[in-house]
C-alpha cells in the first residue's frame, strides 16, 4: 500500500464511521462519547503517530505554536470534534497537496515523505484527539 493510498483509505474509513456515528447521534439513537472514552482504531493511531512525530521532530517552534493554538481554538467546537472523529481533518485538498509537492514543501515524518499540508493535518488530528 502506498503512502497516499494509506492516507486516503484511512480518511475514507474514518469518514464513513464518523458519518454513521453522527447520524445515530443526530437521530437520538445513541449518546455522544467523551473524547476520553472514544476508541481509536489502528489507522487513526498511525496517522496520529505521524502527526506527533511531525510536532516533535520536524515542525519549527512557531509551527508547533500555530498548530496547538489552532487545535485549542477548535477544541470546544462540536463541528471540529466531529471532523477529527470522522478523520476528515486528515484530508487536505488534493490541490494543496499537489502544490506542496510541486513547490518542494515536503517533510519526512517517521519514514514517510509527506506534503507539509498532510503532515500538519496529521498533527491537528493528533492534537485534537489527544486533548
Amino acid at each position: 500500500m502506498t503512502r497516499r493510498e494509506f492516507l486516503w483509505s484511512g480518511a475514507s474509513v474514518l469518514g464513513a464511521a464518523g458519518a454513521g456515528y453522527g447520524a445515530a447521534v443526530a437521530a437520538g439513537a445513541i449518546k455522544t462519547c467523551s473524547s476520553a472514552s472514544r476508541p481509536v482504531d489502528g489507522v487513526t493511531q498511525s496517522l496520529m503517530k505521524i502527526g506527533e512525530h511531525y510536532l516533535r521532530a520536524v515542525a519549527t517552534p512557531s509551527e508547533q505554536t500555530r498548530l496547538r493554538a489552532h487545535a485549542a481554538r477548535r477544541a470546544g467546537d462540536p463541528a471540529h470534534r466531529q471532523l477529527a472523529t470522522s478523520g476528515r481533518i486528515v484530508n487536505p485538498s488534493p490541490d494543496t497537496v499537489q502544490a506542496d509537492f510541486r513547490s518542494g514543501n515536503v517533510v519526512s515524518c517517521d519514514g514517510w515523505i509527506l506534503a507539509r499540508s498532510e503532515a500538519e493535518a496529521c498533527a491537528l488530528l493528533a492534537l485534537s484527539l489527544r486533548s
